[in-house]
């Protein structure tokens, strides 16, 4: 006896896999949306004593510097401000070691401020220009490091002595459903148990 096909069969087997094709596209355009990297750079730094600048961005951090510290200014290509409020619960920066388990620690944090004005310099269009502040004093910076997971504390700060510092900017929804990063370079050097400004 000859069986015979079913018409049809093929073309419902198909619609299970367009479903899910069409499922992974929502679920990509919903990380892409709800997950913003960034570009930004660090375009300069100083000396300064003052606590901190205007008021912190998007709640900011808890934590302030006192005393001697550097100021490093930063350049990005989205206003922080405005993007903010949608993707974090609230705006910090991590200074960290380059290739330290992707920044899961960090040497310090604190809060993002609107960069103070600064006649000298020239703007382009579409960047926006916000400063961190970060402690001089080395061991101020390792009596607060911490982060997520284990971590050799000795290793890590011995890697920051003679490793590249970086800076990262951003923050991150309660259960991670939302997220925003940028991540740039700190022209940053620790002598005689001091940060130096390269």
């Amino acid at each position: 006896m000859r069986r015979t096909k079913r018409p049809g069969r093929k073309r419902q087997l198909w619609i299970p896999l367009v479903s899910l094709g069409v499922g992974l596209s929502v679920l990509t355009y919903w990380f892409c949306a709800w997950h913003v990297r960034f570009d930004m750079s660090v375009v300069g730094g100083s000396l300064s004593e003052r606590a901190g600048g205007s008021d912190p961005i998007h709640g900011g951090h808890s934590r302030i510097v006192e005393g001697s510290q550097i100021v490093l200014r930063i350049s990005t290509d989205i206003d922080l401000e405005e993007v903010a409020p949608q993707l974090t619960h609230h705006l910090y920066f991590k200074l960290f070691v380059a290739g330290q388990d992707d920044f899961a620690w960090s040497l310090w944090s604190g809060s993002v401020f609107r960069a103070q004005p600064d006649p000298g310099a020239t703007r382009r269009d579409g960047e926006h220009l916000y400063e961190v502040h970060i402690p001089i004093e080395f061991q101020k910076l390792v009596a607060h490091a911490d982060g997520c997971g284990s971590v050799d504390i000795e290793s890590y700060v011995e890697a920051a002595r003679s490793g590249q510092l970086c800076v990262a900017v951003g923050g991150a929804m309660m259960w991670g459903v939302a997220s925003l990063w940028g991540i740039a370079e700190a022209p940053l050097s620790i002598r005689d148990g001091r940060l130096l400004l390269q």
